[in-house]
């Protein structure tokens, strides 16, 4: 693996210093890459951020409230950011009650595994429908 991404990065750096990037450099790159540990870092990073942003969310839905219990008002440049918040907490909660909903499937514990997809959104429930997949294949390799 490691020697797959240095002669990717080997092959980059080429291009760069040509400053244009050849038909087949371009398709030995497409070739070399692994989709699915693309895919598994990009996810790491989808998780991280939605981390990141729904506590960022949730913080600023705290500081609305206590702002409306002390009586002092939030700058009204940030009315489109509350509502941004509240749309992706509700998207996200929703999320969540179908990965508890479904979480039993596949051995998870339902609040633990709602609490997650609650935090990591859209990622948690295509890891769920995977895991769905592949008990579902199992179970019907089983039977037959």
């Amino acid at each position: 693996m490691k020697i797959e991404r240095s002669r990717i990065l080997g092959q980059l750096r080429k291009s760069k210093v040509s400053n244009t990037l050849s038909i087949s450099n371009l398709s030995s790159l497409v070739k070399n890459m692994n989709l699915k540990d693309t895919k598994t870092n990009l996810f790491r990073v989808i998780k991280l951020i939605s981390v990141v942003l729904i506590a960022s969310a949730i913080g600023l839905e705290i500081a609305n409230i206590y702002g409306s219990i002390t009586n002092s008002r939030m700058p009204s440049f940030l009315n489109p950011v509350f509502w941004l918040d509240r749309f992706a907490i509700t998207a996200h909660l929703v999320e969540a009650i179908i990965a508890a909903y479904y979480a039993e499937s596949i051995k998870q514990m339902p609040i633990k595994y709602g609490i997650y997809t609650f935090f990591v959104g859209t990622v948690g429930l295509l890891e769920l429908i995977e895991n769905l997949q592949a008990v579902d294949e199992t179970e019907t390799r089983s039977h037959s």
